[in-house]
């Protein structure tokens, strides 16, 4: 009772285990019941078992940031991230750490993040990714570097020749006297 489960089919908090069945609060604040055969014959997800929380995140910064930039805002994302005391480290847990360039997308270079969070309080969570990402854009921005944002370049190689000019106008009926 009590635990934060998730199946394939529901997701929601414990309320009470019967012979039969299973209730469990939803998120959405409305009571499910599953027939415990049903939940016998699927994983179970028990979320409330966790140490750490994860944070994955992709960082999408500009096509003509450089090279320099890119390691220095890597290099001082890590470094943000080493020395925040909410932050689970590797050294002291069984947490992962990393922060590399991931991919050349479509219109980003992508910075790829993944750590833990000490907590696994759902709104200290929140708040802790919520303020990491206003510190992450302060490193972009510290760096020179902004944020990409979905875009495409149309390279064209030859205009089309514009058409002749045609001079419109009334045609003016000439009196002949």
């Amino acid at each position: 009772r009590g635990d934060w489960i998730e199946t394939a089919a529901v997701e929601g908090t414990v309320e009470e285990i019967g012979v039969a069945t299973t209730k469990l609060r939803t998120f959405a604040n409305s009571v499910q019941t599953i027939p415990n055969r049903l939940l016998a014959d699927q994983p179970i997800t028990n979320w409330s078992k966790m140490r750490i929380r994860r944070i994955k995140m992709l960082i999408g910064v500009e096509y003509r940031t450089t090279g320099a930039q890119l390691e220095k805002i890597v290099s001082d994302i890590l470094a943000y991230l080493e020395n925040n005391p909410e932050i689970a480290q590797p050294k002291n847990s069984k947490a992962k750490l990393m922060v590399h360039l991931a991919e050349f997308a479509s219109s980003s270079v992508n910075i790829d993040l993944y750590y833990f969070t000490k907590t696994t309080n759902w709104q200290e969570w929140r708040r802790i990714k919520h303020e990491n990402m206003l510190e992450f854009m302060k490193i972009v921005e510290k760096n020179g570097a902004a944020f990409a944002f979905p875009s495409q370049s149309i390279y064209v190689e030859q205009l089309p020749e514009e058409p002749e000019k045609k001079s419109v106008g009334k045609k003016v009926k000439e009196n002949n006297a």
